[in-house]
């Protein structure tokens, strides 16, 4: 047994060798703190000068947020964005605007409508507009006609002028007519399909926007799970951009370093700069 007045040796893992890949300054105490007797630290450097200004730099930093998160397995950029993709993917698409803008023009589509059969608006001064009003004009004069013949007590010489009259405003009906077919009938059966169509529109529409309300209502948490994708999204993106940041300045560092050796070894030795 040893003696009780000398201390055993220290065994090999009490002096513990720890790689200096960064970490900040949690880090390196936890690596530090753990041998009883001395430690040693191995980097890969320039020269010791440079080490140990990049030593001081990097176990000097703060990093306690970061070591957290990457102990809970942080996920990669790229996994972020592919987690976050599959989840908008699988939302139905939002058709409000679409819906809204089928809504409008079928609104003006019955406006269009109304407005060709009574002449009125855009078709007022038109062929087409003029042979919709003709038709409801003649049919008035029809109707005032066959009622003068209805009357009771009329002569024979008034009957007679009723029975001509009343073939008088079904001739100008039916020429009235004629002409609307030929003239206005073509734009009210494109107008009837143009309403038509958007009708079938607006029923697709609308049970577009009932299948995404009804997955969001057995779906309630992928509006939360999507913005918190985009927070870490943002967050790693910003750490990718210090870390870039913080290679670009050792290398300018490096060739610091290096670019003054070159010039002390061309001046010569004894040389003060």
């Amino acid at each position: 047994m040893p003696s009780p007045l000398i201390a055993p040796r220290a065994a090999p893992w009490t002096w513990p060798h720890v790689l200096a890949d960064g970490g900040g300054r949690e880090l390196a105490y936890v690596a530090m703190s753990r041998a009883r007797h001395e430690s040693h630290v191995h980097m890969v450097a320039q020269d010791s000068r440079w080490g140990h200004d990049h030593l001081v730099w990097a176990w000097g930093q703060d990093r306690r947020q970061g070591w957290a998160l990457d102990r809970e397995e942080r996920k990669t950029l790229a996994e972020l964005y592919t987690e976050r993709n599959r989840l908008v993917r699988s939302v139905p698409p939002d058709r409000a605007a679409e819906l809204d803008d089928a809504r409008r023009r079928q609104i003006a589509v019955e406006r269009d409508a109304h407005e060709l059969h009574e002449g009125i608006g855009r078709w007022a001064y038109t062929p087409a507009g003029h042979a919709a009003r003709d038709p409801r004009q003649a049919a008035v004069g029809y109707d005032q006609a066959q009622k003068s013949l209805e009357q009771p007590g009329l002569g024979r010489w008034a009957r007679h002028q009723a029975r001509r009259q009343l073939q008088e405003a079904t001739v100008r009906f039916d020429r009235a007519l004629g002409t609307w077919e030929v003239t206005g009938e073509p734009y009210a059966r494109r107008i009837e399909a143009d309403r038509q169509d958007l009708a079938g529109k607006v029923d697709r529409l609308e049970q577009a926007q009932q299948t995404r309300a009804a997955f969001f209502e057995h779906n309630p948490d992928i509006t939360k799970r999507v913005a918190e994708l985009d927070r870490s999204i943002e967050r790693e993106t910003e750490l990718e951009r210090r870390r870039s940041w913080e290679l670009l300045l050792a290398r300018e560092k490096s060739r610091s370093i290096t670019r003054g050796r070159h010039i002390e070894h061309d001046l010569g030795p004894g040389l003060d700069l």
